[in-house]
């Protein structure tokens, strides 16, 4: 495979031996032998009946053969092409890691005679191979059999705040960029979100559009005050909503006529029931008193982390997962003093850090990366993820940041457990070499699906993304496009991955 391998976010271009060749599966667990078929795409390419080829599998991580003799590095395979074209390796995969399948023959390559008749492939000297190509596969371990990679966004806007598209066409434009699932994440409203999910209700689609809202809490008087920002990931009911609306600010956002009722979805039950809505005086006078039973560090802000500890739990009460949003944004300065927010990842509930967002200037992605690394260090268990916080869908700036959550399936209550299970990683494609934030395994396994299967799976997401952009916009045949569409994601995620 090409080494210089460099990948922009959801480019459909990838490495040259994936057009010519499958493997598959390409995730298999640790521990049982797993026939692997090699699959040539197109007469080219197919192996020539009846000939021996040689299949070297190399582990990644045993070290070079001639350099480390006593490893388990060494495995040579004589294999023919079976009746349907196809070669097949029953292989042992002994740990988790990256595994190299080698493809050798004797045979040169074929050419052709000036007549234009095939002529048939000479033989390379005695004992002289030459290496047709290589694909890799991966083996997991049992924690992560029977998860599976999604990728998405977890905090993104549309017109209902300050986004340029509507909540149906973000969903739409990220699909089509390749992304499994998203939120949107409005300031102040959780019926947005409602709103993109409504949209494609009675439409087939193989996405998951979660959930969520940005939540704010009032601004009081005296110091009673609270600027931070923090993402609802999959909650069943609004903590937005809570806090009432007779509020000159709230109304800015949440003031919009129809919309006062839709603060719970339907069809799923949260683990509490939604509390009762207080107007923000309310909320200030009863913060206020919460906030004194905490005894807290100097340099920590008593009220916003109140504030934090309470939307922190109404979020889990709610059935979602929480997400501390930019707490390094700069906003003329630094949006969260670094003493409320290290107290906040310490001890206010949160499941996750937004470690990567959209700012390309390098305090925010680059604190938070540091802080996310400074805090597993000192153990603390929060999930990473990347939220672009993008207010517009369209252009080629747009997908750069992404999360890949390892989930059982594609729905809102798997993927928030995910994230509450820290099986997570979070992606910033800012820069030409993308970065991966997470447990150092996950990284690597997060890696090779990049390279191997996020190239090929956003191909069938460009051509379903591009139908439901038809369907939000009320094209005639895009419904039925969609129902051709629908089903091939899972089936290619079936075929890769034996786990």
């Amino acid at each position: 495979m090409d080494k210089r391998y460099k990948k922009r976010f959801l480019d459909l271009e990838y490495a040259k031996e994936l057009y010519y060749y499958d493997i598959y599966p390409k995730v298999v667990p640790v521990g049982k032998e797993t026939a692997i078929t090699l699959e040539p795409l197109g007469r080219s390419f197919a192996f020539v009946p009846e000939e021996t080829y040689t299949v070297r599998v190399c582990p990644m991580g045993e070290g070079m053969p001639n350099e480390y003799p006593f490893r388990r590095n060494r495995f040579a395979y004589s294999v023919k092409p079976d009746t349907d074209g196809c070669l097949r390796v029953p292989f042992l995969f002994f740990a988790e890691q990256e595994y190299y399948f080698r493809i050798y023959t004797s045979l040169t390559p074929w050419n052709h005679c000036h007549s234009g008749e095939p002529d048939w492939p000479k033989r390379l000297p005695a004992e002289q191979e030459r290496m047709l190509f290589e694909l890799p596969v991966y083996a997991v371990e049992a924690d992560l059999q029977g998860l599976y990679p999604f990728k998405g966004d977890t905090h993104l806007h549309s017109s209902d705040s300050h986004g340029s598209e509507p909540p149906e066409l973000v969903a739409a434009y990220n699909r089509k960029s390749g992304l499994d699932f998203v939120v949107i994440s409005e300031h102040y409203r959780y019926y947005p979100s409602l709103d993109a999910m409504d949209a494609f209700r009675d439409c087939p689609t193989e996405m998951c559009i979660v959930l969520g809202e940005e939540v704010h809490s009032p601004k009081g008087p005296d110091g009673n005050s609270n600027d931070l920002h923090y993402v609802a990931f999959g909650n069943l009911w609004s903590i937005d909503a809570l806090f009432g609306c007779n509020n000159a600010e709230m109304n800015h956002w949440r003031g919009v006529p129809g919309t006062e009722g839709r603060a719970v979805c339907a069809g799923e039950t949260p683990p509490e029931p939604m509390p009762p809505i207080s107007t923000p005086d309310e909320h200030i006078a009863y913060m206020t008193e919460y906030a004194k039973q905490f005894n807290l560090p100097e340099g920590v802000d008593r009220y916003p982390y109140a504030e934090s500890v309470w939307i922190a739990d109404m979020i889990h009460k709610a059935g979602g997962a929480a997400v501390f949003a930019h707490p390094y944004w700069i906003q003329d300065v630094l949006q969260v003093p670094p003493p409320l927010t290290q107290h906040i990842l310490e001890t206010a509930g949160f499941d996750a850090l937004e470690v990567f967002g959209g700012a390309e200037y390098y305090e925010q992605n680059g604190f938070q990366l540091s802080q996310y690394y400074q805090d597993k260090g000192n153990g603390l268990t929060y999930a990473p993820v990347g939220g672009s916080d993008q207010h517009r869908s369209v252009g080629p700036d747009m997908h750069r940041i992404a999360t890949i959550l390892f989930a059982e399936a594609n729905t809102r209550a798997a993927l928030v457990e995910a994230i509450r299970n820290g099986k997570s990683i979070a992606v910033d494609y800012l820069n030409p070499d993308p970065l991966y934030c997470g447990d150092f395994r996950l990284v690597r396994y997060a890696l090779f699906l990049e390279k191997n299967y996020f190239t090929l799976h956003d191909e069938l997401c460009f051509e379903e993304g591009r139908a439901m952009v038809d369907f939000a916009l009320g094209k005639p045949g895009a419904k039925e496009i969609l129902q051709l569409l629908c089903g091939r994601v899972q089936k290619q995620r079936e075929k890769y991955f034996a786990v």
